[in-house]
């Protein structure tokens, strides 16, 4: 199946610059009654001042106190803390002032208010990764009460019809998916790691990057095969100095500063969820502007994401197979062909891991001479060296433990292997 995808992405290398158009999508999670609307306020003005436009994943109605969600501390003094911290059930739907404010920005079209879960509570489940999950396990009947009434919500107040989800966490089931399509949802955003069923209609529009890593993705999107690469930068209020200077990586001033950049980039279509479904599914997008195409397919199918999922997941493995393909390949979300083509580098790159290992396991054994397997002194030798070995990549890289203990375990058969040949 891979080898099959290589003429194809062979094929799509040949295509000109100016056939490349990179599909940027900005996500801002957590919009809330108690995140920063000050902060909020100043993010659209820059994107509106700029042409560009924005996805705010908004909570309908957020659970203050089980939410995981830290802007509270801010919103709220000490006292106020310590008197509220028993009111477990403090639920709050975004309130009218700040929601007319947003609607503003909805109905100018620099605005896509997504659905963020329905109350962002963080419940414990081990099965879900991070922990941490609204959604997961919760039962179809549940999702589909939880799910209908926030989209009832939110479009009660923005004046238009909600059709992009983000989960909370970016946690989620089958049921969820579900329940999204039954509910009329297009498409959804959550990790790049994130499984997804084969059977899925939704669009999928993972989140690639964060602001600071923008420019490269955008950079490494140029260099791309894909003819149609897709950058979803993910940024959250506490990104903010202006918000927490201490945890924050970018001021609003130098957010105003990249969206200027981002304006100018002539191959770039910044757009938002919505746009980028019906860009995949009914035309291409120029600019701001749809033109529709009946021929056109789904540019963000399931096909499309597990096959970056597949590459993803590989390029987890340690630098000997993540040096095998391009800096910055990771931001950016390849056509199915290029992902396939990425995959078996590393792929490959893994294997080279491995027989290196071999082959110097095998050297070592046959060089052992007259000596013989079960000699105490050889035993011990060999296993000290083992030992040493991986304790010192071990304390290198500890990220890498069970790819050097994989490999270690090579050498140490293939050098028994080779006392015995």
């Amino acid at each position: 199946m891979i080898c099959a995808a290589l003429p194809a992405a062979a094929a799509s290398l040949q295509a000109t610059d100016e056939s490349r158009r990179i599909t940027v999508i900005l996500r801002y999670d957590d919009c809330s009654a108690v995140s920063p609307t000050d902060i909020e306020l100043r993010v659209l003005e820059s994107v509106r001042r700029h042409g560009l436009n924005c996805v705010f994943a908004a909570i309908p109605q957020v659970h203050v106190h089980d939410s995981g969600y830290k802007g509270v501390q801010a919103a709220q003094g000490a006292d106020e803390q310590e008197n509220c911290a028993e009111e477990v059930t403090d639920v709050r739907p975004l309130p009218q002032e700040k929601s007319a404010l947003l609607r503003e920005f909805v109905r100018s079209g620099t605005l896509e208010i997504a659905q963020h879960g329905y109350e962002h509570r963080r419940l414990q489940n081990a099965s879900v990764r991070g922990g941490n999950t609204e959604l997961f396990g919760r039962g179809l009947e549940l999702q589909r009460q939880m799910l209908a009434s926030g989209k009832a919500a939110l479009e009660e107040w923005s004046g238009r019809k909600v059709t992009s989800f983000v989960p909370p966490f970016n946690s989620y089931d089958n049921d969820t998916l579900a329940v999204l399509e039954e509910l009329g949802f297009l498409n959804f955003s959550a990790g790049m790691l994130d499984a997804v069923p084969e059977y899925c209609k939704l669009s999928v529009l993972p989140h690639t990057c964060n602001l600071l890593q923008l420019k490269d993705a955008v950079a490494r999107a140029r260099v791309s095969s894909s003819a149609q690469p897709m950058v979803m930068p993910l940024f959250h209020p506490f990104d903010f100095t202006e918000y927490d200077s201490r945890k924050g990586c970018i001021s609003l001033d130098e957010f105003d500063s990249l969206m200027a950049w981002l304006a100018a980039q002539h191959d770039v279509d910044v757009v938002t969820m919505q746009q980028a479904t019906t860009q995949g599914k009914n035309g291409t997008m120029t600019g701001n502007a749809v033109q529709t195409d009946a021929s056109a397919v789904s540019l963000y199918d399931v096909t499309r994401h597990m096959a970056h999922r597949c590459f993803m997941l590989f390029s987890l493995h340690p630098r000997v197979a993540a040096s095998a393909v391009p800096v910055g390949a990771r931001l950016v979300l390849p056509q199915p062909e290029e992902a396939a083509f990425l995959r078996l580098r590393l792929l490959l790159a893994t294997i080279a891991g491995y027989l290196v290992a071999f082959v110097m396991g095998l050297v070592a054994g046959r060089l052992s001479g007259t000596q013989t397997l079960f000699e105490p002194q050889w035993v011990a030798g060999i296993l000290i060296v083992v030992a040493g070995l991986w304790c010192l990549m071990l304390l290198r890289r500890r990220s890498e433990i069970y790819y050097n203990a994989a490999r270690l375990t090579v050498f140490f058969f293939s050098c028994i292997a080779g006392v015995l040949l």
